[in-house]
């Protein structure tokens, strides 16, 4: 699966039962899985957990086009959830880098 990858953002923090260090990363992007009709224009961001390693090739390439490498893991109540277990840089797509290069 293809995805515009939009952001992304690491994470760490310390549970507070077991004392132990966790990290990730929180990854949004939007994904072709819905046609326009007279109700909804457009794609939705949808938001994902992912690793640092996902984060790091995201940090070195910049948003784009990846190719998705997803699962399924159940959330803190049992319902199942996709998560992003790794990402591939397909292209550079990035619709504001003319206007950042404007403004610097």
């Amino acid at each position: 699966m293809e995805a515009l990858i939009l952001s992304a953002d690491i994470w760490r923090m310390t549970d507070e039962k077991t004392g132990e260090v966790r990290e990730g990363a929180t990854v949004f992007g939007c994904q072709a899985y819905r046609e326009d009709d007279e109700k909804s224009v457009g794609y939705k961001p949808v938001k994902f957990s992912a690793p640092v390693s996902a984060f790091q090739e995201i940090k070195k390439n910049g948003i784009g086009l990846y190719q998705l490498a997803v699962g399924i893991k159940p959330d803190a109540s049992g319902k199942p959830t996709v998560v992003l277990n790794g990402v591939r840089f397909v292209k550079a797509s990035n619709p504001f880098a003319a206007a950042a290069a404007k403004a610097a």
